[in-house]
């Protein structure tokens, strides 16, 4: 937890609020990529708060992500 409250602070990290309006905007991506539901949720979540990038270590998650139009950075 130290960790993710650093990185808040320093403004790497944004938590965002599941709301439902972002729980509907959810099931397209679901619906259109077959994703886990987790996985929409963040590139949902994403383009809700207009992030600069996008870092993750899930390949399908970064592609669905330069598809929807975030900058996505695949981390090895």
């Amino acid at each position: 937890m130290g960790e993710t409250i650093r990185l808040l602070r320093l403004r790497i990290l944004r938590m965002v609020p599941v709301k439902t309006r972002l729980l509907i905007q959810t099931w397209h991506i679901i619906e259109k990529y077959h994703v886990y539901e987790a996985d929409a949720l963040q590139i949902v979540s994403a383009k809700h708060i207009g992030a600069h990038k996008l870092y993750t270590g899930n390949k399908q998650v970064y592609e669905i992500a330069l598809k929807e139009g975030i900058n996505s950075i695949y981390l090895t």
